[in-house]
């Protein structure tokens, strides 16, 4: 391996490391596809005869930090989320979480428990 590549992988994994402990919640579904229809789906609303129509919590209010996920026990995906403008973390979990439901997605939205290094 070329010392270009092995820079370039370390620069990757410092990166995603980063992005990782930005995150405190995590979206976890059944497939990549099915993560980034749901960021998608939260950001912009729900199709109707008028347009999209954003949801209660408003538009692009989730950010993807990673681009394809990570594959995690049970056969499932993991991808790290942030969320913009809420003052509220945990009930816009429970919000789009029960949007998600409501719309047939099979994937869910987990705040994670941060514990303080000593």
């Amino acid at each position: 391996m070329k010392k270009s590549e092995l820079q370039q992988i370390i620069r990757e994994e410092i990166r995603k490391a980063l992005n990782e402990q930005k995150s405190n919640i995590e979206l976890i579904g059944p497939d990549i596809d099915e993560l980034l229809d749901a960021i998608t789906f939260i950001n912009t609303g729900v199709k109707t005869s008028k347009g999209l129509q954003p949801h209660s919590f408003g538009k692009n209010t989730l950010k993807p930090l990673e681009k394809d996920g990570h594959p995690i026990k049970g056969g499932k995906f993991s991808i790290g989320v942030q969320l913009n403008k809420t003052s509220n973390e945990s009930l816009y979990i429970r919000q789009a979480n029960k949007l998600l439901e409501d719309h047939g997605f099979e994937c869910k939205l987990y705040g994670k428990v941060i514990t303080p290094s000593n």
